[in-house]
């Protein structure tokens, strides 16, 4: 089902003659609500974020190309670009007008690829479910020291689109591939019943975690989430879908899919593709704090087609790595004709693009200048109060449960948290003593008990793994807090339970 992101034209026809199935491989849909899960602890909604494109538009030449009389004739898109052994490996799909199959191109810097003489590495398998039509359009991530590659392929049984899961050793001969999808479109009525699509996975906190997009009967196309912890059982967002289309006029009002999500605390942004009532294709930028509730930065598309000379109808399908100064460089795919699926003259672009968190993440010091920053202090710090007090004396209330993402300071061997635990009014609350459990990357590594109203600092040492982690997941944990109103303390009507100052890195 190529495209991309739309279920494309021809497929839909497919889609609809197969109907609505019921049948769920072996994907797990949370029906009970109990295991539905958040990739941070929080249900706002992000206030800050941004972005700005530094390069990449325009006159620029394509970085993949198609090849004449060859399996990637007419369209090279979808790229799906990661780093394995200091070099940049891209697997994209080719389309020859018959199937689409996934290649493979490696570079030394992103902007000069080179593919491989085997390809293309994935082609549709007779007498297997992906046996027709496309066994592309997928995401590579490294896991378990592995490629897993996800990819779109046609369930023949159905009839329907389904994401299958082929696994490398050498990330250039897939020959482990799942006998069934790994995730398939819901029952009947729901929102992806008539199929999946558009996998774009991140290896997030222990867990995998897959953006894709569904359609349902009517073929409205939105996007989900879904988590695995092997990356073969899936257990769906119970809330799905966690995007929408946009309103009569947006450049998403047709549909939207191939979602690319990166994490820069304290934000989730996502790339999107969207399409517009004209068929052309564009990217949206979005933001969020938990992983599934999203917020649209954009209402029309954040690239003006219009100046663009081989991709003046389309720009969809990114793929995102950070960069060693901060920046992100973007893959894309690209065409000049204004179609939701194929023959679009595709080829593959790159953009530099700064995701805008415009504050210091490798710490948390309230007495910070918040006001030249475009994030605000409780997104950064999950489960927090506003700052309060005068310059140079601020603090923050925490609730029992609060966390922080923080960009690792390598070459520091501590996570050293100062705070303020006032005792006496979970006393009032009929509470003789808290504990406070301070975890990192959801380990416990320390905890302590307040016998009385006490100015703390706490040092937790980082292990070998946590210095080499990317990111510092921190959680404080308490065994109280307090809703002042309710015991006659004050008017506050927050949940209350002890006070932070800095967490830095030293």
């Amino acid at each position: 089902m190529k495209k991309r992101h739309i279920l494309p034209l021809i497929m839909i026809v497919i889609l609809f003659v197969g109907g609505c199935s019921a049948e769920k491989s072996v994907t797990r849909t949370e029906e009970n609500a109990k295991e539905v899960f958040s990739l941070v602890d929080s249900a706002k909604v992000a206030e800050g974020g941004g972005y700005e494109i530094l390069s990449g538009f325009g006159g620029e030449t394509p970085v993949i190309t198609t090849a004449e009389n060859t399996w990637e004739s007419k369209d090279v898109l979808n790229p799906s670009v990661m780093i394995w052994k200091g070099k940049y490996y891209n697997y994209y799909s080719g389309w020859d007008g018959d199937v689409w199959r996934t290649g493979l191109a490696i570079s030394e810097d992103g902007i000069s690829w080179d593919k491989i003489e085997n390809n293309p590495v994935l082609d549709i398998r007779n007498d297997s479910w992906d046996s027709s039509y496309i066994a592309a359009n997928g995401s590579a991530v490294v896991f378990q020291d592995k490629i897993y590659y996800f990819y779109h392929g046609i369930n023949t049984d159905t009839e329907t689109s389904a994401i299958g899961l082929a696994i490398s050793d050498d990330a250039e001969k897939f020959e482990e591939r799942t006998e069934t999808p790994v995730l398939s479109g819901g029952g009947q009525s729901e929102w992806d019943c008539a199929g999946v699509a558009d996998p774009y996975v991140i290896y997030f906190n222990g867990k995998l975690y897959m953006y894709y997009l569904g359609q349902n009967d009517k073929g409205i196309q939105r996007l989900g989430v879904a988590v695995s912890e092997n990356g073969i059982d899936w257990i769906k967002y119970a809330n799905n879908p966690i995007m929408d289309v946009g309103a009569k006029g947006a450049f998403d009002e047709n549909g939207l899919g191939e979602p690319s999500v990166v994490y820069q605390a304290p934000y989730f942004y996502m790339l999107y593709t969207g399409r517009n009532a004209m068929e052309q294709r564009n990217i949206g930028v979005a933001i969020s704090l938990d992983g599934v509730t999203w917020k649209k930065l954009n209402y029309q598309g954040i690239v003006d087609l219009s100046k663009n000379v081989w991709n003046n109808q389309v720009i969809c399908d990114t793929s995102l790595i950070r960069d060693d100064d901060g920046k992100y460089n973007v893959w894309y795919g690209g065409g000049n004709v204004p179609s939701p699926d194929q023959n679009l003259n595709g080829q593959i672009g790159m953009f530099v693009i700064d995701l805008d968190g415009m504050t210091d993440a490798t710490c948390f010091d309230v007495n910070s200048d918040w006001s030249n920053t475009s994030v605000d202090s409780t997104d950064f710090l999950i489960g927090s109060y506003e700052i309060e007090g005068d310059k140079g004396n601020r603090s923050v209330w925490c609730s029992d449960n609060v966390s922080i993402v923080l960009k690792n300071k390598h070459d520091t061997d501590h996570v050293c948290i100062n705070g303020y635990l006032p005792l006496d009014i979970h006393q009032k609350a009929g509470k003789e003593s808290v504990q406070l459990s301070f975890y990192l990357n959801e380990l416990l590594v320390e905890e302590r008990e307040f016998l009385e109203s006490e100015v703390f600092e706490v040092e937790l040492p980082k292990t070998n793994d946590i210095k080499n982690a990317e990111d510092i997941i921190v959680q404080i944990k308490a065994s109280s807090c307090v809703i002042p109103t309710e015991h006659q303390i004050s008017e506050d009507e927050r949940e209350l339970s002890w006070i932070v100052n800095e967490i830095k890195q030293n």
